[in-house]
């Protein structure tokens, strides 16, 4: 089911860093723009709208929970590194972005195939005769924030009604309908 739309989108809160790095055992490295920064290091993936963190399902503790949320990072759960990732950059200028803890790679859903708007957490060893381009992320520029885009789908990342309220849930919509 997709996300509840508001009417009309509600205004910007201020801004939140959408991609917060962590060295592994630091939670102190701030991040000024995509590339280099990022590469090797944990990041926390934050709506600028409702301020919440991108969270493997189960807290990336249960290999068979495939799901992904937005939750507050106070939130912290059965464990604070569920919503750390790692972004791993790919040949053709896009990323893997893995969970610390689950080890399991953000997926588009149906591998970015038709008009599938789930995000999933998968491992990459469970391609099969699907796209691999399911698992790659861009990571564009949009003012003082970053976009998420699936390579194979071309569809960005998008929390639940466009992060206004408490609604959990993640998806992938078009660019124009976001």
């Amino acid at each position: 089911m997709p996300p509840t739309r508001p009417d009309p989108l509600p205004p910007s809160t201020p801004p939140h860093p959408p991609l917060t790095p962590h060295t592994a055992g630091s939670l102190d490295t701030g991040l000024s723009h995509p590339g280099s920064l990022y590469q090797d290091r944990y990041v926390h993936i934050v709506n600028k709208v409702s301020g919440y963190g991108l969270l493997a399902g189960s807290y990336g503790t249960n290999p068979g929970d495939r799901n992904v949320w937005q939750y507050p990072l106070s939130e912290v759960g059965a464990n604070v590194h569920g919503f750390e990732w790692i972004l791993f950059p790919t040949s053709d200028g896009s990323y893997l972005i893995v969970n610390r803890v689950s080890g399991l790679s953000l997926l588009a859903g149906s591998y970015g195939a038709g008009n599938d708007r789930h995000v999933w957490q998968y491992s990459v060893t469970e391609l099969g005769s699907n796209n691999p381009d399911g698992f790659k992320w861009g990571i564009e520029q949009d003012g003082n924030a970053y976009r998420i885009v699936n390579r194979a789908s071309g569809f960005a990342l998008l929390p639940g009604s466009y992060g206004a309220g408490n609604d959990r849930a993640m998806w992938q919509y078009p660019l124009g309908e976001s």
